[in-house]
């Protein structure tokens, strides 16, 4: 506060001006993993809405691909990098977000797979959406059985961003997910082992990299209004879900 008045009271006519705008509103909400595999020593983290500082910053950005990444770091309280975020906790996070910047209802339409008809209707995503949590928090490894060559493998889960990299690239370095192979952690034994794996040992690494039992079950049943026919349907596949709009 500065002691000259004209600038004080122009302190004050700008604060009596936006003395109505409420605070950004917060949100504790319980991570999908349960918070153990960031280091946390507490299940909740804390979220607020997203703000017009923000959208400017998402605006300003030149790679659109790191606009959930950044909408995250500054929305979430908690110093966790969102990059390190597993899928279902980056999922949840940004739902979340959404949630409490534009609120739960979402305008979505929808073409009949069968009559191709489209369909509008708004969906109350916190009344849809179901979140399924572990019995215990998630830790960053996991051991499975190969079910071909029966040997057990201790995997690292993958963080969402892992995951959205190129399939062919994920497979050229699926080694390094692999902790340790029938106890060994050498690498050039990992690699030589990967090659050499079948198909079915294959896909259940990559199965392991994730953690698909757990987090928000984002799928809906859709009837069509036209000619009543019904699927599951997936809203956060729509490419305007995540715009805060």
């Amino acid at each position: 506060m500065t002691n000259n008045p004209q600038e004080t009271n122009l302190d004050d006519i700008v604060s009596q001006i936006l003395g109505s705008i409420p605070e950004v509103e917060r949100a504790e909400v319980r991570l999908p993993s349960l918070g153990k595999i960031y280091g946390l020593e507490s299940e909740y983290v804390h979220l607020r809405a997203m703000t017009f500082d923000d959208e400017k910053a998402l605006l300003a950005l030149k790679d659109k691909s790191q606009a959930i990444n950044l909408l995250i770091s500054r929305c979430l309280e908690e110093n966790i990098d969102p990059r390190s975020l597993i899928q279902q906790d980056k999922i949840f996070l940004i739902i979340q977000i959404r949630n409490l910047s534009v609120g739960s209802n979402y305008d979505v339409d929808i073409f009949c797979n069968s009559c191709n008809e489209k369909n509008s209707f708004t969906v109350d995503v916190l009344n849809t959406f179901s979140c399924n949590y572990p019995d215990e928090p998630l830790e960053k490894t996991r051991e499975i059985e190969l079910p071909v060559i029966k040997q057990k493998v201790v995997v690292r889960r993958a963080t969402a961003t892992e995951l959205e990299q190129p399939t062919e690239k994920l497979y050229q370095n699926l080694w390094r997910f692999v902790v340790s192979i029938a106890g060994n952690s050498s690498t050039k034994v990992k690699i030589e082992v990967m090659d050499k794996l079948p198909r079915k040992d294959i896909h259940a690494i990559v199965n392991a990299l994730g953690s698909s039992e757990i987090g928000l079950n984002t799928n809906f049943l859709f009837q069509c209004e036209h000619c009543g026919f019904e699927e599951v349907n997936d809203l956060t596949t729509s490419p305007d879900f995540f715009t805060m709009r």
